[in-house]
Formats: structure tokens, sequence, C-alpha cells
């Protein structure tokens, strides 16, 4: 008998444990690893394009100051130099080899996986720089830094545009695929700053190596269709007969939204939901053709260009989410409607800009404009001082460990996705100064923390890592809510524009002045210095902003 109690006695507790912890736990891990599966199922191709590409901005290039710091020794005036090289030159380069991708789309693949040859060749003859012996590596630096920055760093854009372009009447969907590199870059950032703690920097540029070769791989499997030369020539007369208040798309943004307002909210959820059965046709995508056109107007749909793509993706999840009948829209439609950084410098390919009325032009000279233009560049120099000496700082300075500044990726990049998600809400909710307020006042906060904290203190740490949650959901609320600013301020065949000059002015000068700056002062008087400046440019930055709404009302 007592036995048989003690053996009831043991089973109890552990049939309790299975039915309370191991069960579920069993049964949300099947879960999430069945709904893995279906979204990595859709378009895999694309998805792990995005997780090789970012495999190499998570290793090597996050960690590349630390790199020149450690092993190079070089100074924080030349790390400066060498950190603004990327931003200046690609002002230029990503416009350039985007036109070519859009002027060859049978060579894209092939032009993705040379370029990124090229460029992360260059960064892979980093670690042999020691062994060269020379008592000053810094030309030889530069010289690799602007070759990276001329080939490799325009990758970004052409796989954006290689993405938009093989989704075709599915680019709405263009998010869910982007998403995979944002997540494929935090846990990178995290993983590789643990092996660096473990094993040393070196084993950064493995990572990147190996990563480079699947992309490389991968980037050759690519394939975009031409359209041919005779559908070519029958279709330009389409140009000279669209209605010019269409702009290019051949409607009017608005028109599309409208119509679909006349449908129900469970008619555009079953279309959303039948995007994987390729089911879905783009309305975004339709040029306005007359009788005269004899309807042979497949050949221009297929000759988009990265630019007209884009906006496509924007358009077509802007009418879907406005459509749908839930407070926050699924992640991938949210992050199609805003562009990155690299799509928006594609445009300023562009040859020929849209004529411009008298009351179009003058917008241009309109206060608000320009103040709003001046304030994302000088957002963009003071988060480029501290963010690019951001692994510096915290190493330094802070006593930080390689493995714990791991964590700043996967912590920044969920509260950029979270941001992202719900910026629209966000955007129709408040006003555009309270989002920029905010955006601003984040930033500020953060710096503020830096300075304060004290060096190798275990709450000074967590405070450190608390605050790169503060970082993301600055750069995405300050992005997204210019990216709907522009919306507001220009006309339809204005907005690419805009975004293009959005996009040099905050990522290319402003991230190169900053680098400059920062590197003066981080080598002249200190961290401190540094922090402190930056949080008084921004300031500036959010005056200014004000003083344009201010004029403007």
């Amino acid at each position: 008998m007592l036995c048989k109690r003690s053996e009831r006695e043991i089973e109890k507790p552990t049939l309790v444990f299975l039915y309370w912890v191991l069960f579920p736990f069993c049964y949300f891990f099947f879960y999430f690893l069945l709904q893995f599966s279906i979204a990595m199922a859709a378009f895999f191709q694309l998805k792990l394009l995005y997780i090789l590409l970012y495999s190499l901005y998570g290793s090597a290039l996050a960690y590349i100051s630390l790199f020149y710091d450690g092993v190079l020794h070089l100074t924080r005036n030349e790390i400066g130099f060498l950190l603004s090289i990327a931003p200046f030159v690609q002002v230029f380069a990503c416009p350039l080899w985007t036109f070519v991708a859009d002027r060859k789309p049978a060579a894209h693949g092939f032009l993705m996986a040379g370029l990124a040859c090229i460029g992360g060749g260059c960064v892979l003859v980093l670690p042999l720089l020691p062994c060269l012996g020379l008592e000053n590596p810094l030309a030889l630096t530069a010289a690799l830094a602007f070759g990276f920055a001329f080939f490799g760093s325009p990758v970004c854009a052409l796989v954006d545009s290689a993405v938009l372009k093989i989704l075709a009447d599915q680019r709405a969907i263009y998010g869910n695929q982007r998403m995979w590199g944002s997540l494929s870059n935090g846990l990178h950032i995290l993983t590789v700053g643990f092996v660096i703690s473990q094993f040393g920097i070196n084993t950064a540029f493995l990572v990147f190596g190996l990563g480079l070769v699947g992309f490389i791989l991968l980037s050759l499997c690519i394939r975009i269709e031409a359209a041919s030369t005779e559908d070519t020539e029958a279709v330009r007369p389409l140009l000279s007969n669209m209605d010019p208040t269409r702009s290019r798309f051949g409607y009017k943004p608005a028109m599309i939204t409208q119509s679909r307002r006349s449908s129900s909210a469970d008619s555009v959820v079953q279309h959303y939901a039948s995007f994987r059965r390729g089911s879905l046709v783009s309305h975004a995508n339709t040029v306005y053709v007359d009788d005269r056109d004899d309807g042979r107007f497949s050949a221009l749909l297929r000759l988009s260009t990265t630019t007209t793509a884009a906006l496509d993706a924007q358009l077509e999840a802007e009418a879907y989410v406005s459509q749908m009948n839930t407070p926050v829209p699924p992640l991938g439609l949210a992050l199609s409607q805003i562009p990155t950084v690299d799509t928006s410098l594609a445009v300023l390919a562009t040859l020929q800009l849209p004529t411009t009325t008298e009351s179009e032009g003058s917008m241009l000279r309109s206060w608000r404009v320009w103040s709003f233009f001046i304030t994302v560049f000088l957002y963009g120099i003071a988060f480029s001082m501290i963010n690019q000496f951001l692994f510096l700082i915290l190493h330094n300075d802070l006593d930080m460990s390689s493995s714990l500044i791991g964590w700043t990726g996967p912590l920044g990049g969920l509260a950029e996705m979270l941001t992202f998600w719900i910026s629209k809400q966000l955007f129709e909710r408040f006003s555009v100064v309270a989002l920029m307020t905010m955006a601003h006042l984040t930033f500020m906060i953060r710096g503020l923390v830096y300075i304060t904290v004290i060096p190798g203190e275990t709450i000074s740490q967590c405070l450190c890592l608390a605050m790169q949650l503060f970082n993301g959901l600055s750069y995405a609320l300050l992005w997204s809510t210019s990216v709907f600013e522009v919306d507001t301020l220009f006309p339809g065949d204005q907005r690419a524009i805009a975004q293009g000059i959005l996009a040099a002015l905050n990522y290319g000068l402003g991230y190169g002045v900053g680098c400059l700056a920062g590197g003066f002062l981080y080598e002249n008087y200190g961290y401190v210095w540094l922090v402190q400046v930056a949080v008084a440019v921004t300031a500036v930055s959010l005056v200014v902003f004000i003083l344009g709404h201010l004029r403007h009302s």
C-alpha cells in the first residue's frame, strides 16, 4: 500500500507538470514552427535574399568601428572620415547602379552578384592590412571603404528593386519580404557580438564572408523578365496620350482609395488573404489607356522602374490598409507603406523630372517645406554623430563587452519594426508636430542617459541597452512621419522626387557631415562633448520644424 501511495504521489505532480507546462509549450512551439514555415514558404527565395544581405550588415559592417579602433589603431578623426565615405558616395552610386539595373533588367541578378563580389571583397581585404606592416593604413583603408561604398552599398537598393519587380502584381506584400532582413540584421548583430567576445573581431569577417558567398550564389539565380524591343516601340506613344493630371501612373492616388472604399472591408481582407495564392491584381500598376492604344500596354507594365515599383507598393498597401476593419494592419502591409532609404535614393536616377506648374513650384519656395528638409538634415547629423560611434562609446567609454553590445541589434530592430507597424495609426491620431517632437525628445533623452550613467556598473549597462529601444523608436518615428509629411506637402507626381531629396539630406549629406563632426569632437573633446553637441543639434532641428509649422499656420 505504501509503495502504491508513493507512486501516486510521484505521478500526480508529474502529470500536473506535463499538463500545465510541457504540453502547452510543445503546442505553442509547433504552432510557431508551422506559422514560421508557412511564412517562409511564400516567396522563399526573396526572404532568403534579404536574410543573406543583412547578414553582411549585421556582421563585419556593424562592428567595423571596433575593428578600425582595436586592430588598425586609427584615431577617432580618421574613423569618422572612413565612416563618412559610404553616405556621401551612396547618394551618387545608388541612383547610378539602379538606373543600370532598370535599363538592363535581364542582367539584374548578375549585376547584384558582381557588385556584391567587388564591394564585399573590399571588406574582406581589411583583416589582411595588419599583415602588410604599413605605418599608416589610412590611405589603403579609405580606398577599400570607397570601393565598398561605390559597389557594395547600392546592392540594398538593387535587392529592393528586384523584389518589387518579381512580386509584380503582388507588390503590396513587399513588406512581408523586407521584414526578414530586419530580423536577420538584429539576430546577426547579437550572435556576432557574442562570437567576437569569445574569439576576437576577425570572426565577424568570417561570418561576413559566408553570408557574402550565399548572397552571390542566390543573386545569380534571380531572373527578371524584360520586355521585347517590338513591344517597347509599340507602347511608346502611350506616354504622350496619357492624361497629365493622372501623373506617371495614369490615375490620381485618391481615385483608387475612393473606389475601394465603396467595397466592403471583408472583400478587401479576402483579397489580402489571396496574396499567397497569387490571385490579387494590382490596381496601382494600371496605366491609363484610351481606344487609340490598341490594348498593347503589357510591355509598359513590365518596363516599370524601381521608382514606379516602389510607389506602386506604397499605394497598394495604403489602399488595402484603409479598408481593413482592424485597428492595426498586418506588419507586412505596414512596412510596404514606408520606403527604405536606399529605395528612396534610387529615385534620383530619374532623368526627366515631372513638369511643375506655378502653384506646385511655389511649394518648393515654401518655408514649411524648407524647414522640413532642414529638420531632416539636422536630425541626420545628430543621429549619425551618436550611432556611427555608438559601439566605440559603449565598448571603450562605458566598459561594455561585445556580447552585451550585440543586444543593441535586436532591441533597436524590434522597436523600429513595432513603430513602423503602428506608424499610420499614430499619424492619424496625432499631429505631425507631436510625432516629430516625440521623435526628437526620445533621441535627446537617450543621449543624456549616455553621459550620466556610471561606466562599468550593471544598472548603467541595462540603461544603455534600454536606450536602444528609444533609438529604434526615434528613427522609425521620424522617417515614417517624414514620408507621410511628404505625401501631404507634395502632389502625387512629385512624391518620389521629394522622398529622394529627403533620403539624400538625411542619410547622404546628414550622415556624412555627422561622421566628420563626430570624429572631430570624439578625438579632441571626448564622448561627452560628442553626445552633448548631438543633443544640441537635435534641439535646433526640432525648433526649426516647429517654427516652420507656426509660420505656415
